[in-house]
């Protein structure tokens, strides 16, 4: 019986890189979890500071949902009541928060996305990165060696955010599971090893893909339904 303790994918966002990483077992998810423990608990810690604003947000849905809907849409679109349109593109169903309440979800969610990108992604990557093929490092016109460390200061940002949600996915990922993700990815197929569709509002800077430790954005929060 052979087992090995590695996997290769190719990324989707850069075709020509093939990267090499560690499979997942018992050991390395506590390694990992460990390792982990005191950035996920930063995160939940800016992430609770939403509960005090509950009551707020609560009370803004409120007001929302009284107000009349001023839209474009014909009847069809809207409830019986014509309370808000049943359409989700329409902005008749954003809510409206107070400018105190929005910065401060704006901040909290900024702070989360900084933990996130710029501490639990390059954790995952050092950890779980066994080799990088066919990325060229330079810094100051001398090339580098292309390792973990090297890619998460100096190499393309979404590449390590990439690379970080696929470990990420792939540690909660059965061993056929893993095995059919691996296929679709090398045939070219859409496996990036992410799961969200959540996109951060500087998606531009922190890559396109984002993890499902990402929170909505208060943009996100605004979209509910006034139900």
């Amino acid at each position: 019986m052979r087992h090995d303790s590695t996997y290769t994918f190719q990324s989707v966002q850069y075709p020509d890189v093939i990267i090499t990483v560690k499979k997942s077992s018992k050991a390395r998810r506590i390694e990992l979890d460990m390792r982990l423990a005191k950035l996920r608990a930063e995160h939940s810690a800016i992430s609770s500071e939403r509960l005090p604003l509950q009551p707020e947000l609560d009370e803004a849905k409120k007001l929302n949902r009284e107000r009349p809907c001023s839209c474009q849409h014909d009847q069809a679109d809207h409830d019986h009541d014509w309370f808000f349109c049943r359409r989700t593109d329409c902005d008749c169903r954003r809510i409206e928060f107070p400018s105190e309440l929005s910065d401060k979800l704006n901040d909290i969610f900024v702070r989360e996305q900084a933990v996130i990108f710029d501490k639990i992604y390059p954790e995952i990557v050092r950890w779980g990165v066994v080799k990088i093929v066919g990325l060229e490092l330079m810094r100051d016109d001398e090339p580098l060696e292309c390792t973990a460390d090297n890619l998460i200061t100096d190499g393309p940002e979404e590449l390590v955010n990439e690379i970080a949600i696929k470990i990420e996915s792939s540690l909660t990922l059965s061993e056929p599971e893993r095995k059919n993700s691996e296929r679709r990815t090398t045939s070219g197929g859409p496996a990036d090893g992410s799961t969200p569709n959540t996109i951060a509002p500087d998606a531009g800077q922190n890559g396109s893909i984002v993890s499902p430790l990402v929170t909505d954005p208060p943009g996100e929060i605004a979209s509910d339904s006034r139900t």
